[in-house]
């Protein structure tokens, strides 16, 4: 009976402290002027592999859309980049110390099931976020500027269709 007791007290304690270790906290939202609504942007504690590299990514989570954006960051060959992963249409934005802006996925990525969805993809807004910013900032920053303008890249169409 008490081995049952301590198993019991055991479990409830894991099951009480596992929110804890997986935590996502808020650290930035905003609104995106689009169909999704305002998003928020969640730091998580829980690593995750992309191609092989380790890193926590950033949530990004929109108001009236079931699209979950991860946002894997590291840097190649000096520049930063801001890796964009959802279920519909998945991207990339690169930074260097003068700007940040959108290119589609690197071919390494094909390896590994990830691309850019061009029948998804709204190739005007593409274009137009060639450089979204220019100047450096800090992560949290430019994950925001992501967040704000990652929805207009999905056609309207389809935007319809996501939106709740």
């Amino acid at each position: 009976m008490k081995l049952l007791l301590r198993l019991f007290t055991v479990t409830a304690l894991l099951i009480g402290i596992e929110p804890v270790l997986t935590a996502q906290e808020v650290v930035s939202g905003g609104n995106t002027y689009s169909a999704f609504g305002k998003y928020s942007i969640e730091e998580t504690n829980t690593p995750d592999t992309l191609c092989g590299m380790n890193g926590c990514p950033y949530l990004v989570k929109f108001e009236n859309s079931d699209i979950v954006l991860k946002v894997f960051i590291w840097k190649e060959n000096g520049i930063k980049k801001y890796v964009a992963l959802s279920d519909d249409l998945s991207v990339q934005y690169v930074c260097n110390k003068d700007f940040i802006g959108i290119e589609k996925l690197s071919k390494k990525f094909l390896k590994h099931g990830y691309c850019t969805n061009d029948s998804i993809l709204n190739r005007s807004q593409y274009f137009h976020q060639k450089i979204i910013a220019r100047g450096e900032r800090s992560d949290i920053d430019n994950v925001a500027l992501i967040a704000s303008y990652y929805p207009h890249l999905v056609l309207k169409d389809h935007d319809t269709f996501l939106a709740n």
